[in-house]
């Protein structure tokens, strides 16, 4: 219902703001990877890069916004106390 679709938006805004940190060739492999459903070969072939490449820069972008929303829900529940 409508709170899952906005806690999903919401969750979304948070991490498009969150790539906005990320260098510009990772925010492209990822945004083309999760946001227009392309290959990892398709993205390097578009990108000039090798797969490898793209492969490498999706795991470290979403290691890292999982890193940053982590550390915000552990403010978050730092700041509830």
């Amino acid at each position: 219902p409508i709170d899952e679709r906005l806690l999903k938006q919401e969750q979304k805004d948070v991490i498009w703001t969150l790539l906005q940190r990320e260098p510009e060739l990772n925010r492209r492999c990822f945004v083309l990877f999760y946001g227009y459903e392309r290959s990892q070969k398709e993205i390097g072939e578009a990108l000039g890069i090798g797969e490898q490449a793209v492969r490498q820069r999706l795991y470290r972008t979403r290691e890292r916004i999982k890193r940053l929303l982590e550390s915000e829900c552990d403010g978050q529940e730092r700041s509830n106390k």
